[in-house]
């Protein structure tokens, strides 16, 4: 085998390998039935590759203050939205997944609430009342431009099967967060303990 054929290999290799780690991780992250915490790449170092249009559901859902919204029509349509996952019993991984959009919406400044909208999605509907996840909220001085939202379980199921791929659940929780362009119909998906810095510049790409 030549020196150029065989490099050709070992770097169509490398692609292969890159493409995969994210699916690989995932599942990985399911099976130890816990949070996962591993170091996200860079975003320089992550290669921009064409993701399908998401199907976001217009389900009803409720927000903190008890308030009936449409997910798609009210929280998302026309807008820019950073999107998590979390659950007000959750005692690890949660607190870090607030805390991260406490320094997003501080390093948003006043983008937040008129230019980029923050959106917690609760993955024990059951459990998490508006009450219980505005009072979560207050720990991370949420303001006005983050919307905490829970509902109906079979609603809910339908919301985040489309994000995570999976119902309703607290026995694990991938740290995970999509930005999406309602007005476009872009998305990106990103790690959930990203940087506010690293988050803000998939922002800006997504809303272009």
């Amino acid at each position: 085998m030549s020196i150029t054929k065989l490099k050709s290999l070992v770097v169509l290799g490398g692609l292969i390998l890159l493409a995969t780690v994210p699916v690989a991780a995932q599942r990985a992250d399911k099976h130890q039935h816990g949070h996962t915490s591993s170091s996200p790449p860079k975003v320089a170092e992550i290669q921009p590759v064409p993701i399908p249009k998401l199907a976001i559901p217009d389900v009803e859902v409720l927000d903190q203050e008890g308030r009936k919204q449409k997910f798609y029509t009210d929280l998302v349509k026309d807008k820019v939205v950073v999107i998590n996952f979390v659950f007000t019993t959750c005692k690890s991984m949660c607190p870090l997944l607030g805390t991260n959009f406490s320094n997003l919406q501080a390093a948003l400044g006043d983008r937040l609430n008129k230019d980029v909208f923050l959106i917690s999605v609760s993955t024990d509907p059951e459990t998490d009342s508006p009450e219980k996840l505005k009072a979560w909220g207050e720990k991370f001085k949420a303001k006005a431009g983050w919307t905490f939202v829970t509902g109906n379980k079979e609603q809910l199921t339908s919301l985040l099967q489309v994000f995570t791929g999976d119902g309703p659940r607290i026995g694990y929780h991938i740290p995970s967060l999509y930005i999406v362009s309602g007005a476009r119909n872009t998305h990106r998906p990103a790690y959930g303990l990203a940087s506010a810095e690293d988050v803000i510049k998939l922002i800006d790409e997504v809303g272009k």
